[in-house]
């Protein structure tokens, strides 16, 4: 892990962001190339169609060649979009960066008001420090990038610590495990990029709750839809996924099923309760 020491960390961003700045500007112009390219193969594919609807001379095997290079165009295209996206990505992170080094970070993430209603509101002087809300010190510390590591911080600054004799130590305790971190400065931008595709609105308990809830039964009628719906549904777009270049898709399969199930297994219960009150009609 290569590790970057310098006594001004704006220099230290200020130079990432430039390379990262030269990447996405390169990375810019690939992508008009390649929807340049595309468009010019769409075209001469379109001709061919038109010339052999006007000359049926022409074989249909002509629509090979422009075809397989359009859909190669698609994947290296949509790689170049994951590579722009994840650049962009990284330039925002150090554009973010400089600002809380400038001091103009008001504004920017979470104010936190939500955090307040999930914590014990018992610190003596919560109310009167305003810790939450725009330009609080919730939002100037906190880089959390989920509801947990949301939840977490807001509990630190609200709720009173009990325990003052190892209050000290804790907090000394919390520094040294982030000290490996200050000079890893590759690590902590995979980091960044990461978690900037996940979501700081999802409840884990209620994720936790839906996966783990015992499905009901499904009737042999929804059976037989499924059988009919799944293939259609993850049929198309594994292929597509595919051409696109992206895997695995068994997660997304999984998921796919899992959501279809659910549905399915509404239905079921839609039909039992119709079966109950058909029984006890007159």
């Amino acid at each position: 892990m290569k590790r970057v020491d310098a006594d001004d960390p704006r220099d230290v961003y200020s130079q990432r962001r430039a390379r990262i700045a030269a990447d996405v500007a390169a990375l810019e112009r690939d992508d008009a190339r390649i929807a340049n390219v595309r468009l010019v193969v769409f075209a001469v594919a379109l001709a061919i169609a038109i010339a052999r609807w006007g000359f049926s001379a022409l074989h249909a095997a002509w629509l090979a060649a422009p075809a397989l290079v359009f859909v190669a165009l698609m994947i290296v295209h949509e790689r170049t979009l994951r590579r722009l996206a994840r650049a962009r990505a990284a330039l925002a992170y150090y554009d973010a960066g400089l600002r809380r080094l400038d001091g103009t970070w008001r504004g920017e993430g979470t104010p936190g008001a939500v955090s307040l209603a999930d914590v014990d509101d018992d610190h003596p002087f919560a109310a009167d420090l305003d810790p939450f809300g725009e330009g609080s010190l919730f939002q100037r510390l906190c880089r959390a990038r989920t509801r947990a590591g949301e939840k977490m911080l807001a509990r630190w600054l609200a709720t009173p610590d009990t325990d003052d004799d190892d209050v000290g130590e804790r907090l000394a305790d919390r520094q040294r495990a982030i000290d490996p971190l200050r000079g890893a400065l590759d690590l902590r931008e995979r980091l960044a990029l990461v978690g900037s595709t996940l979501r700081a609105g999802v409840e884990p308990e209620r994720l936790t709750g839906w996966g783990s809830a015992p499905q009901l039964p499904i009737t042999a009628k929804r059976t037989a839809t499924l059988a009919l719906l799944l293939p259609t549904l993850l049929g198309p777009l594994a292929l597509g996924l595919l051409m696109a270049g992206l895997s695995p898709l068994w997660p997304l399969a999984d998921c796919l099923t899992k959501a279809v199930l659910d549905w399915s297994n509404g239905e079921a219960q839609d039909d039992a309760t119709l079966i109950i009150v058909e029984r006890a009609g007159p």
